[in-house]
């Protein structure tokens, strides 16, 4: 093997000599350098193991499947590639889950807020009637995808997560579609649920979106009424930005918490050594894709429940009393001002609000957060503290996260379609167990690399 080069990590096993005192090594792994990001990001998936290569089953499952959906896959669904659903994602997103579409109802009456999702189901089945199950198996033992500056571990090969499942613009993708109406002052109707046809017709971006309907930009305006549909988008995110505002207060009327903490973003050079370490901006639309996301999982936990489908949760306990003692005392100590008399789960909206926009802002979100358990998929509701909702579910993601999947088969039970067996019992407590500690997993390689980053 030849020597590495100066100045690169490796990896050694030590091999101690049974005729001396003496030590060698074998070497197992050459790296890179220490200050190339790749390097880093592969540490930090040796350290947590994190799942790399697809078995040769998975991926063999996965080439049997059609590179495009078939005419035969679009029966029985509702055809809505009429529609100008678009996504949007950050610049750098590889996979497109979601589409959304916002008609406003005629009168002022309020808005239909249509929430397209791949149709991941359709084409991951689990083991049974003649499908070996194993790209089941694996997204269940991978439980979400891994995600690192430079590269995405995901859960299904890229042919689905990227390709077949991924909703690209302009062409036709299988779906599944809630409609969900609003009142014009942000109260839910009724939903509707169906499986679909769609095609995007625009893959947008957060800042593009910023550009065109917050800033009024005139080049950013220019190039997206260039596009097929472009007039036709711009006026549907018109719609979909007033039924956001509307939505947006409603929530915060019941007493949600907005926890607004910065996420780790960085530039690197063309080396991969980072060249810029700072705070990812979030803003509206951002925050649109948000809320009509959190509109479409509680629609659906809602039916689910009232359906007395078994299915996973998404759960958010209220913070211990302790705890919320502690914060509170923390909160004194540390200056804060006009604190309730009393601590309650509920007095922490307020707290958040005071400091919106202050110096105290980041630390008080902090603490904040760390004095409330955390979210967890259970088959028992909870309901979901931090978002002040009595019932709500993971649906928006199936290509990245393996709970938003069962969702999608509960929801296909529950309107009399097949998708194989929904397990109930110990077997889906099993399987929330799982999928909670892949989550805890995920979330510390992320962590440990925004550190690794730091240092470099």
């Amino acid at each position: 093997t030849p020597a590495p080069a100066q100045g690169t990590l490796v990896l050694l096993e030590p091999v101690k000599s049974l005729a001396s005192d003496l030590w060698s090594a074998r070497l197992l792994g050459d790296y890179g350098r220490e200050d190339d990001v790749a390097v880093q990001e592969e540490l930090v998936k040796l350290n947590h193991e994190v799942p790399r290569d697809f078995p040769a089953g998975v991926l063999a499952e996965a080439q049997a499947l059609p590179g495009e959906p078939e005419e035969a896959d679009f029966k029985g669904r509702q055809d809505v590639r009429h529609l100008a659903l678009v996504t949007i994602d950050g610049a750098d997103a590889r996979d497109f889950d979601d589409a959304i579409h916002v008609e406003e109802q005629p009168g002022g009456k309020g808005w239909i807020l249509r929430v397209a999702i791949a149709d991941v189901s359709h084409y991951v089945r689990p083991r049974g009637r003649g499908c070996p199950g194993a790209l089941d198996a694996e997204a269940l033992s991978r439980g979400n995808s891994w995600y690192f500056p430079r590269s995405v571990e995901p859960m299904l090969p890229e042919i689905l997560s990227n390709g077949l499942c991924s909703l690209r613009p302009n062409v036709n993708r299988l779906a599944m579609l809630a409609e969900i109406p609003f009142t014009a002052k942000g109260q839910p109707g009724k939903p509707r649920f169906s499986q679909a046809v769609m095609r995007s017709a625009a893959r947008l971006t957060y800042d593009q979106v910023k550009a065109c309907l917050l800033d009024k930009d005139a080049a950013a305006l220019a190039d997206l009424k260039a596009q097929e549909r472009g007039e036709e988008v711009l006026a549907m995110l018109d719609k979909a930005f007033a039924l956001y505002a509307v939505l947006r207060d409603v929530r915060r009327e019941r007493g949600t918490l907005d926890f607004d903490l910065p996420e780790a973003e960085c530039r690197l050079d063309d080396l991969g050594r980072v060249a810029w370490l700072g705070h990812r901006l979030r803003h509206d639309a951002h925050r649109l894709i948000e809320e009509f996301m959190i509109a479409a999982n509680e629609a659906v936990a809602r039916h689910l429940r009232d359906a007395d489908i078994p299915f996973l949760y998404r759960i958010h306990p209220e913070p211990d009393p302790e705890r919320l003692e502690s914060l509170f005392d923390t909160l004194e100590a540390t200056g804060f001002e006009n604190l309730p008399p009393r601590p309650t789960a509920a007095s922490m909206q307020g707290v958040l609000a005071a400091v919106q926009g202050t110096p105290q802002e980041f630390l008080v979100n902090r603490l904040c957060l760390r004095a409330m358990p955390q979210a967890r998929y259970m088959p028992v509701n909870e309901g979901h503290f931090g978002l002040a909702s009595v019932a709500y579910c993971h649906f928006t993601s199936p290509i990245r996260r393996y709970a938003d999947l069962l969702t999608h088969r509960a929801l296909k039970t529950s309107l009399g379609l097949d998708a194989g067996p929904v397990p109930a019992g110990q077997k889906l407590l099993r399987i929330a167990d799982q999928l909670n500690r892949r989550e805890r997993a995920a979330m510390a390689c992320e962590r440990e690399m925004d550190r690794r980053l730091g240092c470099l």
